[in-house]
């Protein structure tokens, strides 16, 4: 996972079907478009909701 973080940080595709094929070439792994898509929106979400763990004060 971080592997795909790294490459999304330093690289720019414009649709998860890029994602989908740099996964597969990478990891021999095979993803659909619809399915990279989703995976990536669960990423983002995990990602905000560590942001607003990390930025809550009690």
């Amino acid at each position: 996972m971080e592997s795909l973080k790294q490459e999304l940080r330093t690289h720019l595709y414009t649709d998860a079907k890029q994602v989908s094929q740099w996964v597969k070439d990478t990891f021999e792994v095979t993803y659909t478009p619809q399915g990279m898509a989703d995976l990536l929106n669960r990423m983002r979400q995990f990602e905000l909701n560590l942001e607003i763990l990390n930025n809550y004060h009690i």
